[in-house]
């Protein structure tokens, strides 16, 4: 399992942590920013997170993985190994 730290730290080795202010879409105020997208461009952390991810979920809760076509592909594969479900992707 991963801990907070080492996914901290796969983001900051990835150059992905963003210092400064951001209005993020919720509204609400942030003084970091993690770009998701930046990490996932490394297959070996890509992989790592995803797999965390899906190791979390709850399996027998899940019958279908649905992800966009356009960047949540790593996720979506990750989540519909791990569940044995169906996988559809959207377009």
């Amino acid at each position: 399992m991963l801990t907070q730290d080492r996914i901290l730290e796969i983001f900051q080795h990835s150059k992905a942590v963003l210092r400064g202010h951001f209005r993020l879409r919720s509204g609400l105020h942030s003084g970091r920013f993690l770009q998701t997208a930046v990490v996932l461009q490394y297959p070996k952390y890509a992989s790592a997170l995803c797999a965390e991810i899906a190791a979390r979920i709850e399996v027998e809760a899940v019958d279908i993985v649905i992800g966009s076509a356009i960047g949540t592909r790593w996720q979506g594969r990750w989540a519909h190994v791990r569940c044995s479900a169906r996988r559809a992707t959207m377009r």
